[in-house]
């Protein structure tokens, strides 16, 4: 059954992916515990739609702010910090081991 423009649906996410702990509005399982699945789709079946549309907008925000061109960005800021780290680093005297 598909669901109209204004129902919304319930994310069911592998505790193993990279954002689980950041999707707070999916249902977060274990994908190898078939008992635990069937919960999180039984419980997304007979969620109440005030629920699911919850959990959607609360996943909506998230997915909405940390876009790939942000996690680019904060990438490549680390690396330029990073490389003018090491320049000021590289730019010290080397250690004098007769002082130890």
């Amino acid at each position: 059954a598909r669901l109209s423009r204004t129902e919304k649906g319930v994310l069911v996410y592998s505790e193993f992916a990279g954002c689980a702990s950041s999707f707070k509005g999916a249902l977060v399982v274990n994908p190898y515990d078939a008992d635990q699945v069937a919960e999180a789709i039984n419980n997304a079946l007979s969620m109440s739609q005030r629920s699911k549309k919850l959990r959607y907008y609360s996943l909506e925000r998230y997915v909405s702010h940390y876009t790939s061109e942000l996690w680019g960005r904060r990438i490549v800021t680390a690396l330029k910090e990073s490389r003018d780290l090491t320049t000021t680093y590289v730019g010290n005297s080397p250690l004098d081991v007769g002082y130890l």
